[in-house]
């Protein structure tokens, strides 16, 4: 197999144009739609069919989903994938479109009365040999009465070799915005990609039909070299760095550290976007935040009654990761007092309301975190009953 040569083409079109009884001017008006499929399908019996020639001819997608426009083939002429040219198909419904990111309905070259391409399905003993998308490539095979099977990609042989050949649907899907968050507090919270430590990751989504999957790489390099790599089958557009189980660079990301993540979106219909621009991920911390929780005792805050305030919480107690001695700063609004330094704090409140609580823990880096909680004060009812002297 080898592709005819530019001048063959031209040669091949030159010749067309004067001689076929099919009026070129119909397609004047296709060549200044978007050309969104491009490349060369394969016959063994009629060689190569074009789906692209800049300025002359082409197939496009469109947003209904529909394949327009013509393909050409030297040896059996225009092949139309215009809706109003294929009525009348031998089965079906005739327009070709892709449907959940198969490829189905009819070609048909225009030089035969019956010149019928069915692009899919087609079904031998329960194995759907017809097209379908890939990552933006077109695979699998037409099939056609007068000249078999017709090969949109040479990976249907399993190797390209020598010979390199295939058809794609250009992508009409991109991502935009990258928002790169980081959480040195989370002690408390899953995953974590160090102590305390959470990264996320957000982006917008363009396109035409949904988000369906998102792919996550996370590297040491802006090469990405040998990144961390994870696949989720969803429409959402953020993730939170998960390196558990991975055994990517110890599972963590290490502090004073500069790391990049990038992202590709696949969508409902099969169209893939390309890589993102690589985004900075900056550990800028050398060590762990202060870890921060506290709690009170007694629990039930009943107004005018002191109540203890303490850094701790069950077995979690507040600390720092730099071996100082943890500097503590409570907030008690509507309390007496309403800040403390001390690590634990007599607290009254003397009206029945809401009162936001705030403990911030600084280390000597000048790193720390802050916890905040909103206690009720209750009026204190005695519990009561009569009883009798006898």
């Amino acid at each position: 197999m080898k592709k005819e040569t530019n001048k063959n083409k031209k040669i091949n079109l030159i010749l067309y144009f004067l001689f076929s009884c099919i009026c070129f001017f119909s397609f004047i008006d296709i060549a200044s739609a978007a050309r969104d499929v491009s490349g060369y399908a394969w016959s063994e019996n009629i060689g190569w069919v074009n789906f692209y020639l800049e300025g002359f001819y082409g197939v496009s997608l469109g947003d209904d989903n529909i394949l327009t426009g013509y393909a050409w083939s030297e040896n059996i002429g225009w092949i139309s994938f215009e809706s109003s040219e294929l009525t009348g198909c031998p089965s079906g419904t005739c327009n070709a479109r892709i449907e959940s990111g198969k490829i189905v309905g009819w070609a048909r070259q225009l030089n035969l009365a019956d010149g019928w391409i069915k692009l899919g399905p087609n079904i031998i003993e329960s194995t759907d040999y017809g097209a379908y998308l890939s990552n933006n490539n077109i695979l699998g095979y037409a099939w056609s009465d007068n000249f078999g099977w017709l090969s949109f990609s040479c990976e249907n042989q399993g190797s390209c070799g020598t010979v390199q050949y295939g058809v794609s649907i250009e992508g009409n899907i991109s991502t935009s915005n990258y928002v790169t968050n980081i959480n040195y507090c989370n002690h408390l919270s899953t995953p974590t990609v160090n102590t305390g430590l959470t990264v996320s990751f957000n982006w917008d989504y363009t396109g035409e039909s949904s988000q369906d999957s998102y792919t996550i790489q996370v590297s040491t390099d802006s090469s990405f070299t040998s990144p961390f790599e994870v696949t989720a089958n969803t429409s959402s557009t953020s993730y939170i760095l998960n390196l558990e189980g991975s055994e990517w660079n110890s599972e963590q990301l290490n502090w004073g550290s500069v790391y990049y993540w990038r992202v590709m979106v696949e969508s409902e219909l099969g169209d893939v976007s390309s890589w993102s621009s690589a985004q900075t991920i900056n550990i800028s911390r050398t060590h762990a935040s202060p870890l921060v929780t506290f709690s009170n005792s007694p629990q039930i805050i009943l107004e005018g009654r002191t109540i203890t305030f303490t850094p701790e919480s069950g077995e979690t107690t507040s600390q720092t990761y730099d071996d100082s001695t943890p500097v503590y700063a409570w907030t008690f609004t509507g309390g007496d007092p309403e800040t403390s330094t001390e690590s634990s704090v007599e607290v009254t409140f003397e009206e029945s309301e809401t009162y936001p609580v705030l403990l911030r823990v600084t280390d000597d880096s000048g790193y720390y975190c802050e916890m905040g909680e909103d206690v009720n004060t209750k009026i204190f009812n005695p519990i009561w009953r009569i009883i009798s002297p006898y």
